[in-house]
């Protein structure tokens, strides 16, 4: 092909080619003189008068001899074992179908969309060991808890037990905080997962092997209410007990941005998927919106209701969706209703609400595809509304379970239910 520039760096820029010229210069200079030629020369480099053919035949004999010959399904074999070796371990859902390359659930779109009415599984922690957070990865197969005692554990959303193809949770040594874990988020592509904990410490720790990989020490005075990571996992945003937002970066390790500007508690915190914006919740009653690249405060907004503002009812959380391009955040303040952030129209307005239903709304989340809102309420039952319709769909009762909080799978039909008591429950259709 006689690419001779090519050639010539590779011989004299790269670090093999400098330890070829020391320990053998005679090679060395053979290769100077044949990149020099304007003509290729075979006597330069097959000995005994041997041509280009003859060379390669023996080089292919000498790779047929360390190569080895299976039938043409052996692989398709491999993969049906690798297959029923997770489900067994709980890594993937038994009769789920599962995209191979991608590693992530198929959703079948054909099928109308359910609400969730059954049980799935139910965690039960340990006496004084209760759960305060949890969180989904985002295919799906995990999910996260963080209790009162520090620790952070993985478990299998499909079976309720705990994953044990992790070495460290298989031998019993567990991802722990010094103080009681109080929010928890995974990254995009499910390697990491981020914790913060009532002492104002939050953690970054790599889930394949359990190592902390980043900690921010004091990065609230007081608790650690809310993170969410960015689109690109560069960053981490965090709220608190100081009535602060901030943005910590992975790679630098250190504060990017500080927000300030509320009254009370930030109970939650997100950012917008242009990465413009954030959006914080506070016990002052207000929504703020906020300018990412400069923590400048760029609009103050309360709930209201029949015309007046609901300025002292605390913003419990919010839920960040994207439906068909409009992006919308869903508000909890604790009273009877839900209400709706939407970014195209710049309002919060009354969206999900039901006669005779609890006197107060403790949490509420979006389904997977965003057909559905999912509420729990003070009367200890779980509700779903049509998200195009705003009706009421169906109740569930919790019946003995006390639970107060819930949070949504970000790719299957899948809720959980916490809070309260010390069990966790996953639910479906």
């Amino acid at each position: 092909m006689r690419e001779l520039g090519p050639a010539r760096s590779l011989l004299r820029q790269t670090e093999t080619m400098f330890i070829l010229r020391e320990t053998q210069q005679a090679r060395y200079i053979k290769l100077e003189k044949a990149i020099s030629r304007s003509n290729f020369d075979p006597e330069m480099f097959y000995a005994n008068n041997e041509t280009k053919e003859i060379r390669r035949k023996k080089i292919a004999k000498d790779l047929i001899r360390n190569v080895s010959t299976v039938q043409p399904n052996r692989l398709l074999t491999l993969l049906g074992y690798s297959m029923q070796w997770q489900q067994s371990r709980g890594i993937i859902p038994i009769g789920s179908k599962i995209d191979l390359f991608k590693g992530t659930l198929i959703n079948d779109t054909t099928k109308e969309s359910m609400p969730v009415n059954k049980k799935l599984s139910t965690i039960k922690f340990p006496k004084g060991h209760n759960p305060k957070c949890v969180c989904f990865s985002s295919d799906g197969f995990s999910l996260a808890t963080g209790s009162i005692d520090g620790f952070v554990e993985i478990w299998s959303s499909s079976t309720g037990k705990l994953k044990k193809d992790l070495l460290y949770q298989a031998t019993n040594e567990f991802i722990m905080m010094e103080g009681a874990v109080l929010c928890l988020c995974f990254t995009s592509d499910g390697k990491f997962i981020a914790s913060g904990s009532s002492d104002g410490q939050i953690k970054i720790w790599r889930i394949s092997d359990g190592i902390c990989i980043k900690k921010y020490n004091q990065a609230h005075t007081g608790g650690v209410l809310g993170l969410s990571f960015s689109s690109d996992n560069s960053k981490v945003l965090s709220c608190g007990l100081d009535h602060t937002i901030k943005i910590f970066g992975l790679k630098s390790g250190k504060m990017l941005r500080e927000f300030r500007g509320h009254s009370s508690y930030v109970n939650s915190a997100v950012f917008t998927p242009d990465m413009m914006h954030v959006i914080s919740g506070s016990s002052d009653g207000s929504v703020r919106i906020w300018e990412q690249s400069s923590g400048r405060c760029l609009q103050v907004l309360y709930v209201s209701e029949s015309g007046s503002s609901l300025v002292n009812t605390p913003i419990l959380s919010l839920y960040p969706f994207a439906y068909q391009e409009n992006y919308c955040v869903l508000i909890v303040n604790g009273t009877d209703s839900i209400y709706l952030y939407t970014q195209k129209t710049n309002k919060i307005e009354k969206s999900f609400s039901i006669e005779n239903g609890p006197k107060s709304i403790n949490s509420a989340v979006f389904s997977f595809d965003c057909a559905f809102v999912y509420a729990i309420g003070d009367n200890n039952k779980i509700y779903s509304f049509d998200y195009k319709t705003k009706s009421h769909k169906s109740t569930i009762s919790l019946d003995e379970l006390k639970h107060t909080l819930i949070a949504s799978s970000p790719s299957t039909n899948l809720i959980c239910t916490f809070g309260g008591d010390r069990y966790v429950s996953l639910w479906n259709s």
